[in-house]
């Protein structure tokens, strides 16, 4: 019975690394990204060893978007293009980490 399980657990882990393997993708070249999510109004921060993509864009009173897990700067686009045309200057960028927006925060200003 033992040997049984043994081999259950051999083939459950073949099966997952398997799979692993045909979901795998490669990262994408840093080029690329930058042709489809750079544009005239991004900006870069080098900060302790990291890049940071911001764009500070409009003028007024002074409003940052942070957005969430998983997501980029560019979920606030739309929102952007509203408060700048209402008079705010948006503050927007790629987290990295809460500490890292914090000296972010403090460097531009």
């Amino acid at each position: 019975h033992r040997s049984h399980m043994g081999s259950c657990h051999y083939i459950t882990v073949v099966a997952v690394l398997v799979l692993a393997s045909l979901l795998y993708t490669p990262d994408i070249p840093v080029d690329v990204l930058k042709k489809t999510y750079v544009d005239q109004e991004s900006k870069f921060l080098d900060f302790n060893g990291s890049r940071v993509h911001y764009k500070l864009e409009g003028t007024g009173k002074d409003i940052v978007l942070i957005h969430g897990t998983s997501s980029s700067l560019h979920t606030w686009d739309a929102w952007t293009a509203e408060l700048v045309k209402n008079g705010y200057r948006v503050l927007r960028m790629d987290l990295l980490g809460v500490i890292l927006f914090l000296h972010f925060m403090v460097i531009i200003n």
